[in-house]
């Protein structure tokens, strides 16, 4: 209740080695007392906690954690091989400690959460495919000490491994008891069809697949979804004694989780098998190994700190010097379940006035020795092999792997993933996931089959039907070069008639149309309803985007010839619907827009993505590019501020946009025709920049440097702040 606290390991181990002695003369006719002991409670530092991520065969990484000084944000590997390699980080700053990595397959591995300070947990997520990390959604609220569990995904659901995450604590200090499912293609989903009792709260605790379903890699089976939970500690910050089964299932198209308390049915000849705090539930070819942490009454024994969970068995193992079993890694690094070892990786603990421990090397339980006899280590990086290198990525702390130096011709791009959806809260789901994804297989109406060329030639409406010479007019861009660039204007407006306007493009001129409102385009948003009446009818947005039409701001008709969309960013959010013809999209999450070329206040840039590589723009090696390549019938979703552009690939594309309002509050105020006005606040803070720069007016140029740069950080410091 004094100050955030969270070296609870250090806590109880120091503790259990401390008690003090207080003797005194007693008279002979007072009551017999007793000497008092007190538990020492003075501890410093904090556990060396650090997560796994699983890399490939016979390599594992080590992510994140505390080092002698702070946090860190590095990523150790180690390999039974003499390969060498070494793993990006996702982009940080702040290092990572008390979050979880949770193994997809393959070297993907899925991210959650972790703090700083024990009074700012972090919601940040991240997914790692191949060797790009992309955002993968905030888990609110932000939390540590959480634990997590790959799940197989169904196929009627969309196919693949998500994670199930349960409990932790929040910055507020608030011990966490809610269940959330993370899919592939959706994101975050909280799971409140929950059947049977449900564990109270807890932070510090661990989960784990059966054995008999899984070996703890998702190369391994995953046909049932079932598992254990077990310890933790709760808010009244006692350690909590049970064990609780778990079962998710899918089931008329909506996930369960069935919980039941198995306490009773497990029965050890130690009460310390599974009240522990901080231990790690791994599983192995013995079963699933209980292994470490701290229990709330006594230190655990040797013989105690391994148990076999699902046999009641204890797993002694003799190693000189015995390794303490606190803030340690522990993966599955077995290639089938009968061989299946596990690797115990760190740990340590700081005793105030005592110094600090640190377990050396690694431990391997089970097979002693790995490819070619090669026994478990720390790979040191290969000294003729380009060395990790990072750079500041608008305040973010970027790791390139050893292909991706700083003379790389391109990052490493992730395709933007397909999916279905058909109910309202499944989009909801969507949106506050904030990753681009394609839907496809929706209903839009007949305009899919109908707007043909000479279709929309014939339909599209006349001004004045008596004159034929009055028929609609059009503003397009007209564009000397393939890429249209807005900072230079290297582009045109032109006014033609529609069917002129067709024709152009169908014999490959460089012509672009983005509709306006027909009645007042320099005042009005347009909308394609009451702007093309005659075609209108043939689109539609299914029901399950009915928050986009109830929120919609503009929907522009776009047609677009062999021309490059200039690289933007819109401050709504959006749907787009490709109906005719082929495109591609290359879209980037908005922490790279200090990579891109953006002057302040712009929001586009001169640079074209698809053509520019890193030897031109270097500051394109550290960016995290998303492909999307659209079909007929496909509808992406760009979320608020990810910078995209876009390029047809074949023929002339034909498209509606939608962009609808997804805050409460914070637009611009005023006229917004494009929606792609930056927020009030934005406009607002560039005109206090101005103000501030000019206080510092007549001062020497190294005391408003000194002055303004400190501003600077304190501003980016309120940036990255969980909340303000």
């Amino acid at each position: 209740s004094i100050e955030p606290f969270d070296e609870w390991e250090e806590f109880a181990l120091f503790a259990c080695h401390y008690f003090l002695l207080v003797a005194e003369k007693i008279p002979t006719e007072c009551p017999t007392r007793t000497p008092s002991d007190d538990r020492k409670a003075a501890v410093k530092g904090s556990a060396f906690e650090k997560c796994r991520v699983s890399y490939k065969e016979h390599m594992i990484g080590f992510l994140g954690g505390l080092g002698a000084q702070s946090r860190l944000t590095t990523c150790d590997v180690y390999s039974d091989s003499q390969n060498h390699a070494q793993i990006r980080s996702p982009p940080s700053s702040l290092g990572y400690m008390c979050h979880t990595t949770t193994s997809l397959g393959g070297s993907d591995v899925l991210m959650v959460g972790g703090r700083a300070s024990p009074d700012k947990a972090r919601d940040d997520c991240w997914l790692r495919h191949g060797d790009v990390w992309s955002r993968a959604g905030a888990l609110s609220p932000g939390r540590y000490r959480h634990c997590a569990v790959p799940v197989a995904i169904p196929q009627s659901a969309e196919t693949g491994t998500g994670v199930l995450v349960f409990g932790g604590k929040a910055s507020n200090g608030n011990v966490l008891d809610d269940w959330w499912l993370w899919r592939p293609a959706i994101g975050w989903e909280l799971l409140n069809t929950i059947t049977g009792q449900r564990p109270c709260g807890r932070f510090g605790a661990c989960v784990a697949r059966k054995s008999q379903a899984s070996v703890g890699s998702v190369e391994f089976s995953l046909s049932t979804n079932s598992g254990y939970l077990t310890g933790g500690m709760s808010e009244n910050g006692l350690i909590i004694s049970d064990l609780w089964e778990w079962e998710l299932r899918y089931v008329n198209g909506h996930f369960i989780l069935e919980l039941r308390d198995v306490s009773a049915d497990f029965s050890f000849d130690t009460e310390h098998a599974y009240g522990r705090f901080g231990a790690a539930l791994v599983p192995s070819c013995w079963g699933l190994l209980l292994i470490g942490g701290v229990t709330g009454k006594r230190l655990l024994r040797h013989e105690d700190e391994i148990v076999v969970l699902e046999s009641r068995a204890r797993l002694r193992v003799d190693v000189h010097p015995r390794p303490l079993l606190v803030g340690f890694g522990a993966a599955n690094v077995g290639t089938s379940p009968n061989k299946s070892s596990v690797l115990i990786i760190g740990g340590g603990s700081v005793c105030f006035s005592f110094g600090t421990f640190w377990n050396e090397g690694c431990f391997l339980l089970g097979k002693p020795k790995g490819v070619d006899g090669m026994p478990w280590h720390f790979q040191i990086p290969d000294p003729n092999a380009a060395a990790m290198e990072s750079i500041n990525e608008g305040g973010h702390q970027v790791g390139l792997s050893s292909d991706q130096s700083s003379t790389a011709t391109s990052p490493q791009t992730t395709y933007i993933p397909r999916i279905q959806i058909d109910t309202a809260e499944t989009f909801q789901s969507v949106l506050s996931a904030g990753q681009p994804v394609i839907i496809e297989e929706l209903d839009l109406g007949t305009c899919i089959k109908r707007w043909t060329l000479e279709y929309l030639r014939k339909s599209f409406p006349l001004r004045h039907s008596k004159a034929q010479s009055n028929k609609t007019q059009v503003v397009v861009h007209s564009s000397p070069t393939r890429h249209m660039n807005f900072q230079t204007k290297n582009f045109s407006y032109i006014t033609k008639p529609f069917g002129e306007f067709l024709d152009a493009i169908e014999r490959g001129e460089k012509l672009y149309l983005r509709a306006l409102s027909s009645n007042d385009p320099a005042g009005r948003p347009t909308s394609f309803s009451q702007d093309y009446p005659s075609i209108a009818a043939d689109f539609k947005l299914p029901y399950a985007l009915g928050m986009v039409a109830a929120n919609a701001h503009s929907s522009p008709l776009r047609i677009s010839g062999p021309v490059t969309m200039w690289l933007h960013y819109d401050v709504m959010a959006n749907v787009l619907c490709q109906i005719r013809g082929r495109k591609r999209l290359l879209l980037y999450p908005p922490s790279d827009v200090t990579q891109l070329g953006f002057v302040p206040g712009a929001s586009s840039s001169s640079i074209d993505v698809f053509e520019t590589d890193a030897s031109a723009h270097p500051p394109l090696a550290h960016t995290h590019p998303h492909e999307a390549l659209l079909e007929p019938g496909d509808v992406l979703f760009i979320p608020a501020l990810w910078l995209h552009t876009a390029a047809p690939t074949e023929g002339v594309s034909v498209a509606v946009n939608i962009f609808f309002r997804n805050l409460e509050k914070g637009y611009a105020a005023g006229k917004d025709v494009y929606g792609n006005r930056d927020l009030q606040a934005y406009e607002k803070g560039r005109k206090d920049v101005e103000r501030i720069a000019k206080a510092f007016e007549g001062l020497p140029v190294e005391i408003r440097r000194f002055y303004m740069e400190r501003l600077g950080m304190e501003l980016l410091d309120k940036a990255r702040a969980p909340s303000l």
